[in-house]
């Protein structure tokens, strides 16, 4: 029986074989041969009320936060200009103060709302990367490893000073209410790492996506009634709950947060749908010692002349993999629109893909690539179809009209929306250009 405050739940945990597990959320190439789908097996499980403990994000992997936001609810979903600059700027200053570090880069988000989730369904797969998710309940994951995690570390530092490439590096992730009301439904509940039996515990899984390849882990069955999970009731939009995706510290206790989403029994009827937004980034320290980063090969001026045929490779299917998610993702593919609609005038897709190569915030390791290693690059995305598929970006739905298409999922925001364009269709469109 739970205790005063606890929540009582099954949680789907995973069952080891002898056979490594994936899971596809998009369809199979020819070339890949699926291994074994991971085993679930129910297991009762008592949620704890983690405003009653002392929970600290180095030796839980986990630490609520007092942090508003000056955004309003609406904002969320149909300012993602003011998101990425605003909001990240708080999600900035927060990572700073939990950490203790300046050097911090925020490079993702995803809002979910059941009631005004954004479909990704395609005959690619399901995807993940569209501007509202729905909640990942009773699905015990992590969302990285130390594979997944160095691989991206070596792409994100690229963008940061040159001392960030050694020491700790910390890849992060924060979560927040986005209504005026408490959360009261589909908690995020959160394992203290501390209590987990290692390595037993966790079974790793190579998940599939749309745009993307991850190693993650699952939760091993066989420990689990020594597990302890938390949770925080009634979350207001002034709290944010910040866990980690994995440090590279060993000598952390916390270094890695299991988490997932919960229906809580307890729960009115009536109660609105959960509203949340995860904002994921990369916190250097390059004054730890010793180093715990993956070595990276020294940079140098590049020299134009000079191709690395190494870097072509994982750069071209790096990018190809972003332009996927962007043809998934509205909102991404307006802001896209937006910012290289100049670019795609006067030069053509080719043009738009040169900027891609160029990678100026470092997401596909190619900042200080050589000219040669770019133009390579772009020959690469060329030959692998590219060039038709940014044309659709541009021949398709404008801007404006992808982001309003977003946001008319909605039947309240679209009632809401209908009664401005009455008043004003210009000044609403104005609006949803930024």
């Amino acid at each position: 029986m739970a205790l005063a405050g606890a929540l009582s739940v099954q949680l789907n945990h995973c069952v080891p074989g002898p056979r490594p597990c994936e899971l596809f959320m998009r369809t199979p190439t020819d070339k890949e041969n699926p291994g074994a789908t991971p085993e679930k097996c129910p297991v009762e499980t008592t949620i704890h009320d983690g405003r009653k403990e002392n929970l600290t994000l180095d030796e839980a992997s986990f630490e609520l936060f007092d942090c508003s936001t000056e955004l309003e609810t609406e904002e969320f979903y149909s300012d993602t200009a003011k998101v990425t600059s605003v909001y990240y700027e708080e999600m900035r200053e927060l990572f700073t103060r939990a950490t203790g570090s300046p050097h911090v880069k925020i490079f993702h988000h995803q809002i979910r709302n059941q009631d005004r989730l954004v479909s990704g369904a395609s005959k690619e797969g399901i995807s993940t990367s569209t501007p509202v998710q729905p909640y990942a309940v009773n699905a015990i994951h992590s969302d990285s490893s130390s594979f997944h995690a160095e691989s991206m570390f070596k792409m994100m530092v690229q963008s940061m000073p040159e001392k960030c490439r050694t020491g700790r590096f910390l890849y992060i992730n924060a979560w927040r209410n986005i209504a005026d009301d408490p959360i009261m439904d589909n908690h995020l509940a959160v394992l203290d790492e501390r209590t987990l039996v290692k390595p037993d515990d966790y079974i790793p899984v190579d998940l599939h996506g749309v745009g993307y390849d991850v190693l993650q882990f699952n939760l091993n069955a066989r420990n689990a009634r020594q597990h302890k999970w938390y949770y925080y009731p009634r979350m207001t939009k002034s709290e944010v709950l910040v866990f980690k995706q994995w440090d590279s510290d060993s000598s952390k206790a916390g270094r890695l947060c299991f988490h997932t989403a919960i229906k809580d029994p307890t729960a009115p009827l009536g109660t609105p749908a959960r509203q949340s937004i995860e904002t994921r980034a990369f916190v250097f320290f390059p004054d730890h010692s010793p180093n715990t980063c993956p070595a990276l090969p020294k940079p140098s001026d590049a020299i134009d002349e000079v191709c690395d045929e190494n870097l072509v490779r994982s750069a071209s299917a790096s990018l190809l993999g972003s332009l996927t998610y962007i043809e998934n993702a509205d909102a991404m593919r307006a802001m896209v629109i937006t910012h290289f609609k100049t670019k795609y005038q006067t030069g053509g897709a080719r043009a738009v893909l040169a900027a891609f190569a160029d990678d100026e915030q470092g997401y596909h390791g190619l900042t200080k690539a050589s000219a040669a290693t770019k133009a390579s690059v772009v020959e690469q995305l060329v030959k692998q179809g590219a060039i038709p598929r940014v044309d659709k970006w541009f021949q398709g739905p404008s801007a404006t009209r992808l982001i309003i298409g977003q946001v008319m999922e909605s039947r309240a925001v679209a009632a809401a929306l209908g009664a401005a364009i009455a008043v004003g269709v210009n000044a609403v469109a104005g609006r949803r250009r930024r």
